[in-house]
């Protein structure tokens, strides 16, 4: 990966989404590279040493204009959003407020006022084939949101990139019903994991590794206007996965799967390293036995606390 500790050093980024999980993990990142980092959030603040915090919801189009002209950031980090991939009516108006309004409020202010690079979060669930149906209402954003982003840098030139990320764990993910927090939070009392069939093939990147790609996307020259991906390029099945971690954890329990009804049209999609390592010179370089253990032993540590109450 190209270096980028120095190039961030005394830019001003903002990052939406800063108290979530990898926002916590990005901001700490652009913290140790020397950059100004101003964090937006709807919720509690993370004790972050050296955070700038603004409490603003993107939703509110007027609150975000008058704190980007006040800030005028250098690079722009659109993590801020609603990121369940629940396929339930209830997630129908969170999914399009915080993941398609609140971007198009970003893209909107950065247009208008200017920056040198907005990152936005594309997504492995939105449909990739024409006339393709979103398998939930989050996908339908993520959808929604990427052909937006497509107007906006044709007809605006608006400097943006879109990080694709495939699925991210690690340490310090406060949705403590995600798969690796649960399973090894089970794990240490002693209990069965209760999974679906864990058929599902998936991308899993360690979020250390997540962050390292993002920085790379803030920063590596004419990528505007590409969809650039977060991943490893290996597909390993929930099952799998879980099963590593029982072995990790030593534990005799045995996961029960199949106890949960598996989502409808769930995706299977793996990242295009080669692309994007030619692009920006990124790759992924934690592997998954090493990711899983490295996040069993720190919940292990920390039980149930989360990434707002011990920083990251």
């Amino acid at each position: 990966m190209h270096s980028t500790s120095h190039s961030f050093v005394g830019k001003r980024v903002l990052v939406t989404g800063a108290s979530g999980f990898i926002g916590a993990h990005l901001c700490a990142a652009l913290l140790r590279a020397g950059a100004e980092v101003h964090g937006l959030t709807r919720r509690s603040r993370v004790p972050v040493a050296g955070m700038h915090w603004w409490h603003v919801d993107c939703c509110d189009l007027e609150q975000l204009r008058g704190l980007y002209a006040d800030l005028r950031p250098q690079i722009v980090y659109h993590l801020a959003g609603f990121s369940t991939g629940t396929r339930a009516l209830e997630a129908v108006m969170p999914s399009l407020q915080q993941n398609l309004i609140s971007s198009i409020h970003l893209m909107l202010v950065a247009t208008e006022l200017g920056c040198e690079r907005l990152v936005l979060p594309g997504s492995l669930e939105a449909p990739q084939e024409n006339n393709a149906i979103p398998s939930s209402p989050y996908a339908a954003a993520k959808g929604a949101m990427r052909d937006y982003a497509a107007m906006f840098h044709t007809l605006y030139k608006t400097p943006l990139v879109l990080a694709r990320l495939f699925m991210v764990y690690g340490p310090a993910e406060h949705h403590l019903h995600k798969l690796v927090p649960y399973v090894c939070l089970a794990l240490q009392r002693g209990e069965a994991p209760r999974i679906n069939s864990g058929a599902r093939a998936v991308d899993w990147i360690f979020v250390e590794d997540a962050i390292n790609g993002l920085l790379a996307l803030g920063l590596t020259p004419r990528l505007e206007g590409r969809s650039v991906d977060i991943g490893t390029g290996q597909m390993t099945t929930v099952r799998e996965v879980v099963e590593r971690l029982v072995n990790i954890a030593r534990a005799s329990v045995e996961p029960q799967f199949g106890n949960v009804s598996n989502r409808s049209m769930e995706q299977e999609r793996v990242a295009n390293v080669a692309e994007t390592a030619a692009l920006t010179g990124w790759r992924a370089s934690v592997a998954l036995d090493e990711g899983l253990r490295r996040s069993y032993e720190w919940y292990a540590r920390m039980g149930t606390k989360t990434e707002r109450e011990v920083g990251v």
